[in-house]
């Protein structure tokens, strides 16, 4: 990348014999470098890359913190209302709940337990375009690419929290204080993870012991609040996915899901059973479809 800048360069210039010097070579490719790192949610800070030394880039703000902040509020604000109107009871109840943790700084564990069509993800775009509308801060992740896509500006939790691959009863993520990271975690107002069946309970319990350390709350005693005292929501079925471990059996596979992490306690779990797909047929397909046997 810089013999390439620098032959366009020099092609540009007068003085062929006038080079660009090293210092500005670096920068430009550490400029490079973050545009394309950006449009994954990463920073440059990620890969232990130096900061560009020119004032262009280092200029006290945080790229992070403003990508999470990077929207229309008015917008935001438009599409949360719209979407609202079409809850259904249970999806109210667990926004509700949300929302009033958030705002009251409560600092609540929510699960979402309900199998795949009954509404989690359009719940988590609802909860999520009302709290931007107010110019809040939401980290969206989940334990699957497939799932990441599914959420405005989501990324996998591996990738949002530096999950080691290698985990145990101790873990931690690599998460340093004064970073980029850290501050924007600091600045958050909720933490969306979604399918986190498919996550073994030692990541979350690394997520967990990492955000109590950038927020310094105590992991253990009277005043104890999991994450951080972050308001989180996760949600899945673990009837449809569970952790995938290396040549284990029944057991040692339900041991690795989160119901069997000490975390699993703290959580207030708020079921959704009404499948919303086949709410949403109209009149008409529901004729079609009665005294047909499906597969």
């Amino acid at each position: 990348m810089a013999e390439d800048y620098a032959y366009r360069l020099t092609k540009d210039l007068r003085d062929q014999s006038q080079k660009p010097t090293d210092e500005r070579l670096q920068n430009w490719v550490l400029h490079e470098l973050q545009a394309m790192l950006s449009s994954h949610s990463m920073i440059l800070e990620d890969f232990n890359l130096p900061i560009p030394s020119d004032s262009s880039y280092d200029n006290g703000e945080n790229p992070l913190i403003n990508e999470h902040l990077a929207f229309d509020t008015d917008q935001q604000h438009a599409l949360a209302t719209s979407m609202l109107h079409s809850l259904n009871l249970e999806q109210t109840n667990v926004y509700s709940a949300v929302i009033n943790s958030v705002h009251n700084k409560m600092g609540r564990a929510f699960f979402i337990y309900g199998h795949r069509g009954t509404g989690k993800t359009y719940l988590y775009n609802v909860i999520t375009a009302r709290l931007r509308s107010l110019g809040k801060i939401v980290v969206l992740v989940a334990s699957s690419g497939i799932a990441a896509t599914l959420l405005p500006k989501a990324t996998t939790a591996h990738s949002r929290f530096k999950i080691p691959l290698i985990l145990d009863a101790t873990s931690t993520c690599p998460i340093k204080h004064g970073t980029h990271l850290a501050d924007m975690l600091k600045e958050a107002s909720l933490i969306i993870w979604d399918e986190t069946p498919m996550t073994h309970r030692q990541a979350f319990e690394a997520v967990d012991r990492s955000l109590c350390d950038i927020l310094n709350v105590p992991l253990t005693g009277h005043h104890y609040k999991p994450f951080g005292e972050k308001t989180v929501l996760f949600g899945g079925d673990f009837r449809q996915t569970l952790p995938v471990i290396t040549d284990a059996g029944r057991e040692q596979t339900i041991d690795g899901s989160l119901t069997r992490s000490k975390l699993w306690n703290t959580f207030k779990v708020m079921c959704l059973s009404t499948n919303m797909r086949i709410t949403a047929v109209q009149p008409a397909d529901q004729q079609l479809m009665h005294g047909y046997r499906f597969p």
